[in-house]
């Protein structure tokens, strides 16, 4: 598990862009999807039951940027995530925060067609599917 390449996202510029997650070989989601593999290499290590990192970069456009990062720890079989709105201009300035959220997996639901990876606690379904029991990072297909 490799974090250590990555700077603290509490340490990151305040302009941080596009071209600065491609820097950071994140996982890059919105209008366009990069470095995908990242997001198979997480996933193949998770169901090895490896502990094992990713940084997911949700572009909403040029100036508009949400972070994830995503870590599997398998000493104690949780997923934790760190959610950075603060670059988010889409949301209110109130909501613009640093957040950390604990689940117990990580996985793929289909809902409405459309095929989501999503973290979660107990299980996913349709009624929770929206809710603090799961976590949508992006969809994938």
């Amino acid at each position: 598990m490799v974090t250590n390449q990555y700077k603290d996202v509490r340490n990151l510029d305040a302009s941080y862009n596009i071209e600065n997650a491609q820097l950071d070989n994140c996982f890059i989601v919105g209008d366009i999807i990069l470095n995908d593999y990242l997001y198979s290499q997480f996933i193949y290590d998770y169901g090895l039951g490896n502990s094992t990192f990713i940084r997911v970069a949700d572009i909403k456009s040029y100036e508009s940027v949400t972070l994830y990062d995503i870590l599997y720890n398998s000493d104690i079989n949780k997923v934790f995530v760190v959610i950075d709105n603060t670059r988010n201009i889409s949301i209110p300035e109130s909501d613009r925060t640093i957040s950390l959220k604990e689940f117990s997996h990580a996985g793929e639901y289909e809902y409405n067609g459309v095929l989501y990876w999503v973290l979660f606690n107990d299980s996913v379904t349709v009624e929770n599917f929206y809710s603090d029991n799961t976590l949508v990072i992006t969809s994938i297909n």
